[in-house]
């Protein structure tokens, strides 16, 4: 979106107007794939919006997964405990939450 402004003023002189349409946004963040470069060009990932819906999963020294007994949901910050028994992370959908989530209950 973009919205004709006053730079003397500081103040929006109009009504915002799409700029582009269909680039790859985040659902639950908002966080659009685009940028600009020195010259004023526009590269973007199409797309539209899409939830962000991650699986946690054990990746092992030769690259091999497995999935951990956790519903997929929009993961962000994943850490490990010390004793890799419990994964802490965030949520980010309506709100973000932390969750503790325990690795020997296979639930």
């Amino acid at each position: 979106m973009a919205v004709p402004f006053d730079p003397q003023r500081l103040e929006v002189m109009g009504a915002a107007v799409p700029v582009v349409e269909g680039i790859l946004q985040s659902r639950n963040t908002g966080a659009a794939q685009y940028s600009f470069s020195g010259n004023g060009s526009l590269v973007y990932v199409t797309g539209g919006v899409q939830e962000d819906r991650r699986r946690l999963v054990w990746v092992n020294r030769n690259g091999a997964e497995q999935p951990v007994a956790a519903p997929a949901r929009a993961f962000m910050f994943v850490r490990l405990s010390p004793d890799a028994r419990r994964v802490a992370t965030s949520i980010a959908e309506q709100d973000v939450q932390v969750w503790l989530h325990d690795l020997s209950r296979r639930r």
